[in-house]
């Protein structure tokens, strides 16, 4: 669909992979300084069986942030939802002039995107330096006199930084 673009990226918290779509703005006006950052629609790899007709025709029911058990819409209340949404977040012209053609470029736009957000890989872990460890060794006779010392320096380099 011409008036949006798709791509892909990684959750801030969880660092699962999400499809990002957000309408197609000239580089140079939308990153400009002071300028507000692009608005965009995010689906989380979490959530893509929603828009899956195969997987998520009858609806089902499912736990809320809250904990309390609530109904998951079908795949077709989902979809009609997202392309309300997308229609009106990037302001993609009046609905009622062709819907049904609109509607349907949308939820083909999100679903074209979905086999290639189920096959990224999670987020890989980035290695970060914290600090430096320092290990001796020590050599010693037989009567416990310290014969040799050895002193090694090495970066101390973790997957996750230690907060």
């Amino acid at each position: 669909m011409a008036d949006l673009i798709r791509s892909f990226g990684y959750d801030d918290d969880t660092g699962l992979p999400v499809m990002i779509i957000r309408k197609n703005t000239p580089t140079l006006k939308t990153y400009r300084f002071g300028a507000r950052v692009p608005v965009s629609y995010c689906i989380k790899l979490n959530d893509a069986w929603m828009y899956s007709e195969k997987h998520n025709r009858h609806g089902s029911m499912g736990f809320d942030e809250d904990g309390i058990l609530k109904p998951i819409p079908n795949f077709m209340q989902i979809m009609m939802k997202t392309c309300i949404d997308i229609h009106q977040l990037f302001n993609l012209g009046s609905i009622e002039k062709r819907q049904k053609q609109k509607f349907k470029k949308i939820a083909s736009f999100v679903e074209d995107g979905l086999d290639e957000l189920v096959k990224m890989p999670p987020q890989p872990k980035k290695l970060v330096t914290v600090g430096e460890y320092e290990m001796i060794t020590e050599a010693r006779n037989e009567k416990g006199e310290i014969e040799g010392k050895t002193v090694i320096k090495q970066p101390l380099i973790v997957k996750e930084p230690l907060l």
